[in-house]
């Protein structure tokens, strides 16, 4: 009895998981997966003749538009996403077509799976966009506050891990090093410049930190208190006199 309850309840929850709903134009099906942006993946299926042809819809591209990424950088993805999986794209919808039913839930599975997967794709490459900017502005502010001479690019640091890390610019301040980096409010960004910090800060006299973010209103409160456990946090907009007061100080 309780092996039976246990599973109606297991079905329940599939059940919720997946669903179906008709149309003239074919059965559309929500997947147990999300696109970055919280929206379910969704693919239609319709029949012709005794094949079917199963798509995305054009979800992949329309979220990526969602996320602001360009036409050049969303084709890159596709590129790498239909060689991944073995679909077709023809510049609006991933699909697979001629699937014989004996094969369409695989073909669900991967028509589903290439979009989500192209949208996490574009989503990573706009984080590594975003960071490389910030990077750059930030070098920017450096010299212009302290001078080309007295800065130093892409430096490396080795922690008390022993491990070797790589900080966006460093200066001689008046009581020693200083390692600058950046920190967007994407969480991998956050935790990445949170761990090399904490390294650092572990090592005998060991430099002092500053993180520059892009604003204060994108970065959460917890995540901006954490990275304030090991280094100051500016903004990549704070003027001059702050940069130089870090220096001074």
């Amino acid at each position: 009895m309780k092996h039976e309850k246990f599973d109606r309840a297991v079905k329940e929850v599939v059940a919720g998981l997946i669903s179906t709903r008709s149309s003239e134009e074919g059965t559309v099906i929500t997947l147990p997966s999300i696109y970055p942006s919280g929206s379910p993946v969704m693919v239609r299926v319709s029949f012709d003749g005794n094949t079917c042809f199963v798509s995305d819809m054009g979800n992949a591209h329309f979220e990526s538009e969602l996320l602001g990424a360009t036409p050049r950088l969303f084709n890159t993805q596709v590129k790498d996403t239909i060689e991944e999986f073995g679909v077709h794209f023809d510049n609006h919808l991933f699909f697979a077509l001629s699937v014989k039913p004996i094969k369409l839930a695989g073909a669900i599975r991967l028509v589903g799976a290439a979009s989500n997967k192209a949208v996490v794709g574009v989503q990573s490459k706009l984080v590594e966009q975003t960071d490389r900017n910030l990077r750059g502005d930030l070098l920017d502010r450096l010299v212009n506050a302290y001078g080309a001479e007295s800065v130093s690019k892409n430096v490396p640091f080795r922690g008390s891990s022993s491990h070797e890390w790589r900080f966006a610019g460093q200066i001689q301040g008046r009581t020693g090093l200083i390692l600058f980096d950046t920190a967007t409010g994407s969480p991998n960004s956050v935790f990445s410049v949170h761990a090399k910090f904490s390294d650092v800060k572990l090592v005998k006299n060991s430099p002092r930190g500053v993180i520059a973010v892009p604003s204060f209103g994108q970065i959460k409160t917890d995540y901006r208190n954490l990275l304030q456990q090991t280094a100051n946090v500016i903004e990549i907009s704070a003027s001059d006199d702050v940069f130089k007061r870090l220096r001074a100080s």
